[in-house]
């Protein structure tokens, strides 16, 4: 999960949350990749597990 005003309130802590930058690099990489390749699941977890 990313940070985001949904979550207000709950009490997490705002390093338990996956940084948007990382998502976003998550993306760009598989749009970089050559026409040989595809991506066809990207899963992006918090490291210290799901939050909540």
């Amino acid at each position: 999960a990313t940070l985001t005003r949904s979550w207000e309130g709950v009490g997490e802590q705002p390093e338990r949350f996956i940084r948007c930058k990382d998502v976003a690099e998550a993306v760009f990489s598989a749009f970089s990749l050559s026409p040989q390749a595809v991506v066809e699941e990207v899963i992006i977890r918090p490291q210290l597990g799901d939050l909540l």
